[in-house]
């Protein structure tokens, strides 16, 4: 499972350029829709027959790959398939990261510390 995600800096790119994604992540803001993400990998994970992986976004790909493809940029499934392009390309990360090591949010933080508390 190739899990998309903004980083901070996409994040706010996202919210600006697709009002639906806008409507179900801006009100709570980015440090609550990656807690949102990794609760998400937790829940899937078990039942999955590998690992869920984190694809860092940039709205530029995702707009680029719709465009390719004669779809919605601002629809879900034009983040899911760029996910599954990055990760097929190797731009996935490794999750859950260790306890210990930094989080795959880009928080700097311990994940046990951020998003795997």
């Amino acid at each position: 499972m190739a899990t998309p995600y903004f980083a901070l800096d996409e994040f706010a790119a996202a919210i600006a350029a697709w009002p639906s994604f806008a409507e179900d992540w801006a009100a709570d803001g980015h440090e609550a829709y990656a807690l949102e993400l990794d609760r998400r990998m937790r829940a899937v994970a078990p039942g999955a027959p590998r690992h869920p992986v984190v694809v860092p976004l940039t709205v530029a790909r995702v707009r680029a790959l719709a465009a390719a493809n004669e779809f919605d940029p601002e629809a879900a499934e034009a983040r899911a398939r760029a996910a599954y392009e990055v990760a097929q390309e190797g731009g996935a990360l490794a999750w859950p990261p260790g306890r210990n090591d930094p989080c795959w949010c880009g928080s700097a933080k311990k994940y046990k510390k951020c998003c795997g508390r």
